[in-house]
């Protein structure tokens, strides 16, 4: 599968080059551009990998896992904005207009957290969809006990290539969708899609497995192949909606779960993280990158 990722950016300068020939799309681009240079609203949605369970001191709901060293708390502190945290673990593109059910406790739609006031929002969301990222981790883990040399999960996956397809084509819908509301009841926020790292390398370590990920030597590429069609359905989605898309993939190239350097937790983390999840050193990573973009 090739990828061509990139990071749409607002160029201040330019839209307000534009907008004095009058022209209205311009005007709303580089209104925009201003809020955010306001230091105001930033509205923050998404899953775990938003949330980063166990990275910082706890914040907001207990059951959504949010923590102070997560990216959306990190933007808000060095550009100035006043965050509300929407992200929740376990979230999928359903909660962000439904309400959740985490243990006994229902909260409330992410969508809730935006207004007229909010002047950005960053939203990454999809790992959850169809228990994909979870299948992917159980299934093949068991798999990986019965052929190690092998590559079961793969085999037992199929035609994988169409699945993933259909996957992405649902995903990219339902991400399409969640934009179109966020513009609706935030028409003056900057939306910023926030995409995933490469949490598993397409290939196997040197000696063909990996404490921190039980993978049978053979079915690494799939597992990749499995996040990157999930990492793809964000850039998508972001380029048909018109929203900025912030790629965390080629800059976390060489930092998986089973590297020297991992920014991701495996089963064993090394650092403060929940198994399979960011730690501290990639949330800085991304919230850099969200920066790098706002100021352009």
């Amino acid at each position: 599968m090739k990828r061509t990722l990139s990071v749409a950016v607002v160029l201040v300068a330019a839209l307000a080059a534009v907008a004095a020939c009058g022209t209205p799309h311009a005007d709303v681009g580089a209104n925009r551009a201003r809020h955010v240079a306001q230091h105001q609203v930033y509205v923050a949605m998404g899953d775990s990998y938003t949330s980063a369970p166990e990275v910082g001191g706890a914040t907001g709901p207990t059951e959504c896992m949010q923590t102070s060293l997560n990216y959306p708390h990190l933007v808000a502190e060095k550009m100035g904005l006043t965050l509300k945290d929407a992200s929740c673990g376990g979230a999928t593109t359903g909660d962000l207009g439904g309400s959740q059910k985490v243990k006994n406790a229902q909260i409330a739609p992410q969508m809730d957290s935006l207004t007229n006031d909010t002047d950005l929002v960053t939203l990454s969301i999809g790992a959850n969809d169809q228990g994909v990222f979870a299948k992917l981790l159980v299934a093949c883990g068991h798999a990986a006990a019965t052929d190690p040399e092998g590559s079961p999960c793969t085999d037992a996956s199929g035609d994988y290539r169409a699945k993933l397809q259909s996957y992405q084509s649902v995903l990219v819908d339902r991400i399409t969708k969640a934009v179109s509301e966020i513009s609706q009841r935030a028409p003056k926020a900057r939306v910023l899609l926030v995409g995933y790292p490469q949490m598993i390398a397409a290939t196997a370590p040197p000696s063909g497995h990996c404490s921190e990920l039980a993978l049978a030597k053979g079915d690494f590429a799939y597992a990749h192949a499995v996040l990157l069609t999930l990492n793809d359905a964000v850039r998508i989605a972001a380029q048909r909606s018109k929203a900025e898309f912030v790629d965390i993939w080629d800059a976390s190239k060489g930092h998986d779960m089973c590297s020297a350097d991992p920014w991701m937790a495996g089963a064993v983390p090394r650092h403060p993280a929940m198994p399979y999840h960011p730690y501290a050193v990639e949330q800085a990573k991304v919230a850099g990158l969200i920066e790098q973009a706002l100021r352009k």
